[in-house]
């Protein structure tokens, strides 16, 4: 699983982080169970915060459609 950040201001440009890298972004965001479900199974997401947002892509390629916040079960 790969992980991508964009900041939600003009021109932004998205750009890959880690694993721990989005777990402790989206920490403090969302529940903690929730996190801790999300990482510790692979699911494939998209979600922000208040600056930016953050989604998988599976190695298949595959991420959440643009528009999509939440994870796919």
């Amino acid at each position: 699983m790969r992980y991508f950040q964009q900041y939600k201001e003009p021109n932004a440009t998205e750009f890959e982080i880690t694993k721990e890298e989005a777990k402790h972004i989206l920490e403090g965001n969302w529940k903690q169970e929730m996190l801790e479900d999300i990482f510790e199974n692979d699911k494939s997401f998209r979600l922000f915060t208040m600056f930016s947002v953050i989604w998988t892509m599976d190695e298949k390629g595959l991420v959440p459609v643009p528009g999509f916040y939440g994870v796919c079960e």
